[in-house]
């Protein structure tokens, strides 16, 4: 049977987010994500004992690309999931992606054409070798998958599928790196093929069952038309966002060299579990938002929007304060230069988290042009400021200005969203949070010296965050029973 696009009715429940409700799954999620963040910061350190500066630059640089590849290749259809739930119905969604997945074969292969067409000059430009652009491409494919399966199993609230892919993808590669550098003497070959075999064992293992599962419900007609003018835009915007967030590691060993990459890179990395503890909780809070803006709930959606971003906010002050201690105590001496770099991808990846909340808000409203538009202002911000900063301020510099692009970006969502009418997020703490954010930064900075009083300041957050939870807790099961 097939039908043409309609919209669902307005039964909050046709588009609920994962069963158990946001919170939840948002616990789920960043327990997971956090756990996964501990691994990885049990493994990264080992990467710096086996690995010179140099060749964990080599090894990053073709992160990036494969990254890039990937998110071109995946057309960011994924991205158009919780809209696809919204209007077709949650029982079309494993007929969407098959409907919309094989137009990415159409990317990958022109991709490739280029590449080999002028393999001598992509190597000089990418600064890679021309059967590892090969690589990349494939890698990407696996990638393009990979985020599609993800964002199903969030979509449908399918928490340890969610896990499990990201676990593959990160976790089982690195260890998978670890194995091949003490089997082949190329250790920059060995790390990449780790992060090749991360996205493959998600495409071998669960991909097929996720995306060729049937789906309930008849065929519609009209997919890809309907999720390309919402996907591009955002396929713009995702490309910029990874030039504006990891650009810089390109330009630090372009204009500095493969050393301090390495250690910038090793850093980052570190200093990721902001963005990474973000998109966990971006996950859950994703497919509640849709269908609780579909439902015109505005007061409990501004209301848990502001718990959560200042929590999160909170949570992200901690480890500002604590994290260049972190880093010291878990890498070798010769990447302890990163421990000032390391909470300003904190405090990124906080704005960062803002501006995904805001984003939604724009995205629901399939005004994704916008959020190009704003990811656009960011992505110049970050490639103009970090080529003048390098030479003055060095790999410092440049991490500050990513943090300076990514507050922009999300105070820029934030004045769209405000634009627009937006009634159901809290922008004025969103904002809040973004600013603060950039003086907790400056406040530990100054503190750099005064490890006892900052890891004091970091216990009392902590205290005060676990009281505000335990007070919530008390007033939501007072509520139940008062309910009852």
């Amino acid at each position: 049977m097939t039908t043409e696009p309609s919209e669902v009715d307005s039964d909050p429940a046709a588009v609920a987010g994962p069963s158990g409700g946001f919170w939840g799954s948002a616990l789920t999620y960043t327990i997971g994500a956090l756990v996964l963040q501990g691994t990885n910061f049990l493994l990264t350190p080992v990467f710096t004992h086996v690995m010179t500066g140099a060749e964990m630059g080599r090894a990053v640089n073709y992160l990036f690309w494969s990254t890039m590849f990937g998110i071109a290749i995946s057309l960011q259809l994924h991205g158009t999931l919780n809209n696809a739930v919204t209007h077709f119905g949650r029982n079309q969604l494993a007929s969407f992606i098959r409907g919309v997945m094989p137009w990415c074969a159409v990317p990958a292969v022109a991709l490739l054409v280029v590449l080999l067409a002028a393999r001598g000059w992509w190597e000089d430009a990418l600064g890679l070798p021309w059967t590892w652009l090969v690589l990349a491409v494939g890698n990407g494919v696996c990638i393009a998958a990979s985020m599609m399966a993800i964002a199903q199993a969030v979509v449908t609230g399918r928490r340890v599928r969610y896990l499990l892919l990201t676990f593959l993808a990160t976790v089982g590669g690195a260890l998978v790196g670890l194995v091949l550098i003490g089997l082949l003497t190329d250790d920059a070959l060995a790390r990449v093929l780790g992060y090749v075999a991360g996205s493959v064992m998600v495409v071998a293992v669960l991909v097929p069952d996720v995306l060729g599962g049937s789906g309930r419900g008849g065929r519609v007609r009209g997919y890809l038309p309907y999720a390309l003018p919402i996907a591009l835009p955002l396929l713009a915007h995702e490309l910029l966002w990874q030039v504006a967030g990891n650009a810089n590691r390109v330009i630090v060993l372009r204009l500095e060299n493969a050393t301090e990459a390495g250690v910038f890179a090793y850093a980052a990395t570190l200093g990721g579990v902001a963005a990474l503890t973000a998109a966990a909780v971006n996950a859950a809070w994703t497919p509640w938002y849709f269908a609780n803006a579909k439902a015109g709930a505005d007061a409990a959606t501004q209301r848990a929007a502001r718990e959560l971003i200042g929590g999160f906010g909170l949570l992200m002050t901690i480890a500002i304060l604590v994290s260049p201690e972190v880093l010291r105590a878990i890498t070798g001496r010769a990447f302890w230069g990163g421990d000032v770099i390391v909470p300003v991808f904190i405090a990124a990846g906080t704005s960062t988290f803002v501006f995904n909340v805001a984003a939604n808000y724009l995205i629901y409203r399939r005004r994704t042009g916008l959020v190009l538009a704003v990811s656009a202002v960011g992505c110049a911000l970050t490639l103009t400021l970090s080529v003048a900063a390098i030479e003055p301020w060095g790999a410092t510099g440049v991490a500050v200005v990513s943090f300076l692009a990514a507050a922009v970006m999300a105070l820029g969502a934030i004045a769209v969203g405000r634009v627009l009418g937006c009634r159901n997020l809290p922008q004025l703490t969103m904002a809040a949070v973004v600013v603060g954010t950039g003086g907790v930064l400056a406040g530990a900075a100054a503190l750099a010296d005064a490890v006892a009083v900052r890891f004091a300041l970091a216990a009392l957050l902590a205290l005060l965050l676990v009281v505000l939870g335990g007070m919530k807790i008390r007033a939501r099961r007072a509520t139940g029973a008062a309910a009852a």
